[in-house]
């Protein structure tokens, strides 16, 4: 008789999908004896009952802040004893216990909101009349975190007008600033922020003390500064290169000059490398010019006039390679405008780009992940005239469209873009002058905006930067009239959606595999840089670290790797150093950290398939053997590790997907065929019968696609290659029972070799290969829907993901424009 263990949420619409899926699929739902009631103490038992649980909640499952879950256990006992029940969480709110004889269930309502780690725990512990106790320990994930500001270390100087650089070491270096006609005016200090330590280090001088320059981190990882007011607050001309590096050496030395001196000018890096540097004032007033610096000669060259002098503007690079250019101030009377303007690197050419709805300076711009530039708050020049308006600026279209108003109006504020894909506005200057506390988030998805915690302390002229963490750091501005200058450092946590990065030390690697094993722990396996590699190691979520056991036995790259039951993983196939399809297989066991070779595939593969089977074997599918693609499939065996043929396919294929149906069957979908082209097609295996069976076929033809089973026991197929072109960001359904395909929403952008990971909230997280490289997306399967899932830390193209008991997706490896990462990073629903 099948039992419930746990029950969702109400709202939820495939309850009764999500229950018979997991019955019939225990493992995949970390369900313990699924289907099973005990029923203890008849008098007819055979043997002497133990006091145990027969049912207890998953390990793991998914909730949402302020929504109720119901936990449900069962024991039995001997002589049919009571239980007593003890219901225990670390967070939210536990309704009183509805207990039978030797039962329990709770209802749980989960907090808003978590302060601490990415889940919830709770525990249950039960106790029969001989004073013996069992315990169950469970854990809820899908909460957000609380977004929450707190104070970290001290800079060596108090600072505005200053810069902050996020360098490649995941540091910051903070150069130059006003420090206060008290403490000699303008710096040439830089320090550097180590968050690791959370800590401040001072670093050498520039050659020049200023304030109002810019600094730009150049693809080399040298740091350019450029202008800014001098000491004799006079503008400069002079440019200088900057490099610091983790063993505490750090190098200055000056570059070519600017021909105009300038300062409160924007500086941006192009596609090209080179740097674009416009606008500022100088002796006369806000300049109208701009310039260029060639990192590789070291030069600057005149790029054309402005269609406006400006001072107190943005520039933003589009997607496109062009910039944007918005607003500032026009002249010395303090003319502010509403105007915009494009440079384009390729004809260093300016063309307008029309009227905001407000004349605006001393605002912020930030390009969005959709590719919309959203523009917000500033000043329009008059007393207690600080904006709160903001707008958003379409480059396709070449349109601006208002956008709700933000909680405050502010000025000198920063605006930074957060993993979620949200903005965050934090601090500046209000109306009257007043110093800001408070911050506030835009999300593109409502177009709207909330409030975002307070600050430690008022302040307006700092910086914001994302670390690689996820969390923003906040430096130095001023804090009150008569001007104080602060040395103060703070750190929001965003909280809800973030990206963290964990340090993966091996070599970069691309076609490496993520495998989690029974204890928690995540395999990482092979992969290709310069050639396949054989490096293996292991990462431990509870103590966010790598280790590195011995090698695979054979280098490969594009290989598969699977759990089996014996908690042993299997490697197949893949290509060696050379490109050469593999045909050898091997074992890692993870009890001795051991690889040994367990026999050679019938055939040598690449850009195939394997999937383990209820019965414990593996099904490999098709692939590439260096010549041809194939139709053939095989089967290994554990129990006597070897291979055999099974029927093949109706059609060669590679680069194609299989799903494991809730029926025991196997889908594949797609791939490339032995022509060459995108495949429609796709075909079931039937494991009791070892044959195959054509399927209705696909909408298009599609490759290097990924397919995920979800609840309700539909297979998502989402983006790939279509029809021998290039990515798609389309999705489509296919329901087993029916027989039949079903277009489902697009993606919000096109995705090819990225990967698809279920959520224990059913969504679907894709990552990766798209048109912005960092966004990743969730599918919503009860709407139908693609929403942001915010940005990573790293491009990623031909990685790994795997979803962690805590609801955390590991994804690490890939490359971007042929340069390989060693980078891993952890995504908190």
């Amino acid at each position: 008789m099948g039992v419930l263990l746990m029950a969702l949420p109400a709202c939820t619409d495939f309850d009764e999908e999500l229950e018979d899926f997991c019955q019939r699929n225990p493992g995949r739902c970390g369900i313990r004896d699924a289907g099973v009631r005990f029923d203890a103490g008849t008098g007819d038992e055979e043997e002497p009952v133990t006091f145990q649980f027969v049912q207890t909640p998953q390990s793991t499952s998914h909730g949402e802040g302020g929504k109720p879950l119901t936990f449900f256990v069962q024991t039995q006992a001997p002589a049919r004893a009571v239980v007593q029940f003890t219901w225990i969480s670390s967070e939210g709110t536990l309704g009183p216990p509805e207990n039978t004889r030797d039962s329990s269930q709770v209802r749980w309502t989960a907090p808003a909101c978590l302060w601490v780690g990415p889940w919830a725990s709770l525990s249950v512990m039960a106790r029969d009349p001989q004073g013996k106790t069992l315990t169950a320990l469970f854990h809820v994930v899908g909460i957000p975190n609380c977004p929450r500001w707190y104070s970290t270390g001290t800079m060596t100087t108090g600072r505005r007008g200053h810069t902050a650089t996020l360098l490649p070491s995941g540091e910051v270096l903070v150069a130059g600033a006003f420090t206060g006609s008290g403490n000699g005016g303008q710096a040439a200090t830089t320090e550097v922020y180590v968050p690791a330590t959370g800590t401040w280090t001072r670093t050498g001088n520039m050659a020049t003390a200023r304030e109002q320059h810019t600094a730009t981190l150049l693809p080399s990882g040298h740091v350019l500064i450029t202008g800014g007011l001098a000491s004799n607050n006079q503008p400069l001309a002079s440019a200088e290169l900057h490099l610091w590096d983790r063993s505490s050496s750090y190098s200055q030395s000056n570059t070519g000059s600017m021909a105009t001196a300038r300062y409160g000018h924007t500086a941006t890096l192009l596609t090209s490398g080179k740097v674009l540097v416009t606008g500022g004032s100088g002796n006369g007033g806000p300049i109208g010019t701009s310039v260029l610096y060639d990192p590789e000669t070291k030069t600057w060259a005149d790029t054309g006039s402005m269609v406006s002098p400006r001072h107190g503007h943005t520039a933003t690079l589009l997607p496109s390679g062009k910039v944007l250019v918005t607003g500032g101030r026009a002249d010395a009377g303090g003319t502010v405008l509403a105007s915009a303007e494009v440079y384009d690197p390729e004809t260093e050419r300016w063309t307008s780009a029309g009227l905001m709805s407000d004349p605006r300076r001393d605002h912020t711009a930030t390009l969005l992940p959709s590719g919309l530039v959203l523009i917000a708050g500033g000043f329009t020049g008059s007393i207690g005239s600080s904006l709160a308006s903001a707008e958003v600026y379409d480059p396709s279209a070449a349109t601006w469209t208002s956008t709700g108003s933000m909680t405050t109006g502010r000025n000198f504020h920063t605006a930074t873009l957060l993993p979620s894909g949200k903005v965050l506005l934090s601090g500046g200057s209000g109306n009257n002058s007043s110093f800001l506390y408070d911050a506030e988030l835009y999300d593109p998805a409502s177009n709207a905006w909330t409030p975002s915690g307070n600050l430690a302390m008022g302040r307006f002229g700092h910086t914001a930067t994302l670390l690689s963490s996820g969390l923003v750091l906040v430096t130095g501005g001023v804090s009150k009239i008569p001007f104080n200058e602060m040395a103060t450092s703070e750190m929001h946590n965003p909280g809800i959606s973030t990206w963290m990065a964990t340090q993966l030390a091996t070599s970069p690697r691309i076609n490496g595999t993520l495998t989690l094993l029974s204890s928690g722990s995540v395999l990482l396996a092979g992969g290709r840089y310069g050639g396949a590699a054989d490096v293996s190691a292991l990462y431990d979520p509870v103590a966010n670290a790598w280790t590195y056991p011995e090698g695979m036995l054979t280098k490969r790259d594009s290989h598969t790797a699977t759990l089996l039951a014996s908690d042993k993983v299997l490697i197949t196939g893949g290509s060696d150093e050379k490109g050469t399809p593999l045909v050898a297989s091997e074992l890692y066991a993870p009890t001795t950290g051991a690889w040994t070779s367990t026999g050679n595939m019938v055939s040598s593969r690449t850009e195939h398939t394997a999937t383990l089977l209820p019965s414990g074997k593996v099904l490999v599918t098709g692939g590439f053997d260096g010549s041809r693609y194939l139709a053939t499939a095989e089967l290994y065996d554990p129990g006597r590790s070897v291979w055999v043929l099974t029927r093949s396919m109706s059609e060669a294929r590679g680069s194609h997907t299989a799903t494991l149906l809730p029926s025991g069957k196997v889908l594949v979908t797609g791939g490339r065929g032995s022509s060459y082209t995108d495949l429609k097609s796709a075909e079931v295996y039937d494991p009791e019968t070892g044959s195959w069976t054509t399927v209705a076929p696909m909408p298009e033809g599609r490759r290097l696609h990924t397919a995920t089973l979800l609840p309700s026991g539909g297979v998502l197929l989402a983006g790939g290659a279509v029809n021998e072109g290039p990515a798609t960001s389309s999705a489509v359904l296919y329901e087993p029972t029916r027989d039949r395909w079903v277009t489902t929403g697009g993606m919000m952008q096109v995705h090819s070799r990225h990967t698809a990971t279920l959520l224990y909230s059913g969504k679907v997280l894709i990552v990766g290969s798209s048109q912005s490289r960092k966004s990743a997306e969730l599918y919503d399967p009860e709407r139908g829907t693609w929403t942001l899932a915010g940005l990573t830390a790293s491009t990623r193209d031909s990685h790994a993901a795997v979803l962690l008991p805590s609801g955390e997706v590991l994804v690490a490896g890939g490359y971007e424009s042929g340069s390989d990462f060693a980078s891993a990073e952890l995504y908190t629903p």
